[in-house]
């Protein structure tokens, strides 16, 4: 294709072109990826079936039961539960006309494979949502009855995160490897958030001491929560100005991948003995995801404080 030809003119060999496109490619779908912050990863390994299972293990109950002296008791076992969920493929693709090959701009190419990644992306990002929505434990900004209740006047606050914090610690949610709880917020909710004048220990991103450290999307610290923004927002279907806002632990949430295969891209040119493309009149751009699935492990664990937004 014309435009490979230039790039690897200009910048590297014909070997790099395919790894290229593949890093440009993820680096835009990552750019995207916001509320797998609140997900666990499991790998399995291939030829395993469609079925994927997780263990959930419920906790010991605390008995203060002193031991006998020289006698060691009486073993009690620990229990748990067994979650599933059933991998599906996901992608999609396009065409690519030959006489768009031979004449489009150099970096047509290159605009074309950012795109199909940020495709990617989003659409795994609003999976994840979707699963985070469906699983989540509510909470409602004000103490508001339902949904419908939710008025201008009841946006997110410092309040309402450490109203989901101290829930997530009541029920023994674990910390994420930094030791802290982790949100994913809509707009409006950062939005309100930063501009609440009671936010007490809100720390924003320019006030960081290590600012370099600072992930994608990463806004600040409240409350024992790292907050990340989306604006792959999730709105209620029956109450436009009803925004979803989501804070969990570890273990809460969780996706798979198969054998470490996450989101591959798939450049295809028209092959000489190709019967459905007999003038090679077209090539091929996609992306697959070779298995995805998402499950809820502890919807304690995990908190939806949904809040007026706009």
């Amino acid at each position: 294709m014309a435009d490979v030809n230039v790039l690897t003119t200009n910048a590297f060999n014909a070997y790099d072109v395919p790894q290229y496109y593949d890093d440009l490619f993820l680096e835009r779908a990552k750019l995207m990826l916001k509320y797998e912050n609140l997900f666990v990863f499991k790998t399995i390994p291939e030829n395993t079936g469609k079925t994927v299972f997780w263990d959930r293990m419920k906790p010991r109950a605390i008995t203060g039961a002193a031991l006998t002296e020289a006698t060691n008791g009486e073993s009690v076992a620990s229990s748990s539960e067994q979650v599933s969920a059933i991998v599906s493929e996901k992608g999609s693709w396009e065409k690519i006309s030959s006489l768009y090959s031979l004449t489009a701009f150099s970096t047509a190419m290159k605009e074309r494979v950012e795109v199909m990644g940020q495709h990617a992306g989003e659409e795994i990002d609003t999976l994840q949502r979707d699963a985070l929505y469906a699983g989540a434990t509510v909470q409602l900004a004000n103490s508001k009855p339902h949904a419908s209740s939710i008025a201008s006047t009841d946006t997110m606050s410092v309040v309402e995160v450490r109203k989901a914090v101290k829930q997530l610690k009541r029920n023994k949610a674990p910390l994420w490897e930094d030791g802290f709880y982790k949100g994913v917020f809509s707009l409006s909710g950062i939005s309100d958030l930063q501009g609440d004048t009671n936010q007490g220990n809100f720390v924003t991103a320019n006030q960081y001491k290590t600012p370099e450290k600072i992930k994608d999307g990463e806004v600040g610290k409240i409350a024992g929560a790292v907050i990340f923004e989306t604006n792959n927002e999730k709105v209620e279907t029956s109450y436009s100005n009803v925004y979803s806002n989501f804070i969990g632990g570890k273990e809460a949430m969780a996706t798979v991948d198969i054998a470490g295969k996450g989101t591959q891209l798939y450049n295809k040119k028209p092959g000489k003995n190709s019967t459905d493309n007999p003038l090679e009149m077209f090539s091929t751009l996609g992306w697959k995801v070779p298995a995805f699935a998402t499950a809820t492990l502890n919807a304690n664990w995990i908190i939806n404080i949904k809040t007026y937004g706009v």
